[in-house]
């Protein structure tokens, strides 16, 4: 429950950011850009090396499910949203479309979809923990790094 009120800014933010393109991407950026922000992180955690980029890959899965009761619902248009049910972004998309009988299809993949990249990135996370575990990093303290390795050794 918690969780809607982190997806509504990004949702909502993909919409402002997105309106200077037409009106097509201006609705489809709230749901694009719901699930693109975990990505672009994961994408910037992984250049850095970070385990946190399985941590992003599996925030985009959920968003990614979080969309499915979404495009469910758009022939039908009887969730609760911010704005008036003119506003429902699925079914304004998938009536401009001609796709409004595609829905629940849709509504699947997406869940799917958000599935995969969930499990993709917890079996990520698992491998990535268990190659830390047997190939760990050596920790050298700051005096270390400045001595070459014959003066270090004290005899």
């Amino acid at each position: 429950m918690y969780y809607v009120w982190i997806i509504t800014p990004l949702h909502e933010g993909g919409h402002l950011l997105f309106a200077l393109f037409g009106r097509t991407l201006h609705i489809l950026g709230g749901s694009f850009w719901q699930v693109m922000i975990p990505v672009v992180a994961c994408v910037v955690a992984a250049r850095q090396k970070s385990f946190f980029s399985t941590v992003y890959l599996a925030l985009a899965g959920v968003n990614a499910i979080a969309l499915t009761s979404y495009i469910y619902d758009a022939p039908y248009r009887s969730l609760h949203l911010l704005g008036p049910k003119e506003g429902h972004d699925w079914y304004n998309l998938l009536i401009h479309w001609q796709m409004l009988d595609s829905a629940e299809d849709l509504s699947n993949v997406a869940y799917f979809g958000g599935l995969a990249v969930g499990s993709l990135a917890v079996a990520g996370g698992i491998a990535w923990a268990f190659y830390e575990y047997f190939h760990p990093t050596p920790f050298l303290l700051k005096d270390d790094e400045t001595k070459p390795v014959a003066e270090s050794r004290e005899i």
